[in-house]
């Protein structure tokens, strides 16, 4: 595998070969994995599949050994990876250890995991016994046994399949593409006992006559969609899409941003653009507020109103920002000096 690490300095260095969880606690303070995120902002490539790793190993100090946007819609994406692993932990604590059939739960309290205090540990079989548990253990049972469709994509995520797709195609998969995608063989056969492939026929099927009855102007990446979304689901915006992974909102595949995102517009950090924006408006006051001033001291010459005028036209090339060089908002050095009649 290829990964691509950089330091505090901004240097950049390509390594080769294999990289466990833990060997990211060896690199020196101050060397982080470069991450790619795709319009879900889940991780992928080789930077997301160890990040995603990481989290399982351990749940503290991200920051000091990654890159990731300063966002915190990423920290509450990372304490959901952080709680999924946890909980898969704790899956495989009760298939090791919580064995009713054959052992009281008096034996099970005297088998404590090594790294557990014996207190949490007889809580956690208390649960496990609970009938709270066992109605949810049997909800879960239910749920998997009524499941009609079942993915190809083995321990591979969608948001990797997803990006394979993209980086083949140059764009992204419809719902219907990519659900297809993920629930077929190689050979192009679906798994027995599934109703994939009967799903799938009648998809193709709704998808050719909405082409020939809908206008021209709709196209076929619209009406895929369309279709795929009115026979998967039952209600019209679900809680769980399927086909995005784990991590992925209700918002990021029905709200208004991913309605702009098909339509071509991408956000890759609202919080980020926000920011930019406050302090655009920021100096525009702080512009204001030195004009008052000179008018007020008789002060205002043409060639401050140049500099003012010239300074309130949008800029392409800084997209808008009318921050000065050092990041705080506020007005240019010459409109102050001009202001002050310097």
């Amino acid at each position: 595998m290829v990964f691509l690490l950089t330091d505090d300095q901004g240097n950049k260095e390509v390594i080769n070969g294999l990289i466990l969880p833990r060997d990211v606690m060896n690199y020196k303070q101050g060397v982080r994995f470069c991450m790619a995120f795709n319009n879900y902002n889940q991780p992928i490539r080789k930077g997301g599949y160890i990040f995603v790793r990481f989290l399982g190993y351990i749940a503290s100090d991200v920051q000091s050994k990654f890159v990731y946007p300063a966002d915190k819609c990423f920290d509450k994406r990372i304490l959901k990876h952080v709680a999924k692993h946890f909980k898969q932990y704790k899956q495989g604590l009760k298939k090791d250890y919580f064995k009713p059939e054959q052992k009281t739960k008096e034996d099970m309290y005297e088998l404590v995991p090594k790294g557990h205090s014996r207190d949490g540990w007889m809580r956690l079989v208390d649960y496990w016994c609970s009938k709270e548990h066992e109605t949810l253990a049997e909800i879960g049972r239910d749920a998997r046994a009524s499941q009609t469709h079942c993915h190809t994509t083995g321990s591979t995520s969608y948001a990797e399949k997803r990006a394979d797709f993209v980086e083949t195609h140059g764009r992204e998969p419809t719902h219907l593409e990519f659900f297809k995608e993920t629930h077929s063989k190689d050979g192009g056969s679906f798994v027995a006992n599934t109703a994939t492939e009967s799903f799938l026929n009648e998809a193709s099927v709704t998808v050719q006559e909405r082409l020939l009855s809908s206008s021209p102007s709709k196209a076929q990446v619209e009406i895929e969609n369309e279709v795929f979304d009115e026979l998967m689901y039952e209600e019209e915006n679900p809680k769980r899409s399927i086909g995005f992974g784990f991590n992925v909102d209700q918002s990021d595949v029905f709200g208004v941003n991913s309605i702009l995102r098909k339509r071509g517009y991408i956000f890759p950090n609202n919080n980020m653009e926000l920011k930019r924006v406050k302090e655009e408006l920021a100096s525009q006051n702080a512009m204001f507020l030195l004009i008052l001033k000179a008018v007020r001291n008789g002060k205002i010459i043409d060639e401050f109103l140049d500099a003012t005028e010239a300074a309130l036209l949008p800029q392409e090339s800084s997209g808008n920002n009318l921050s000065n060089e050092s990041g705080h908002a506020g007005p240019s050095t010459s409109t102050s000096q001009l202001v002050n009649g310097n």
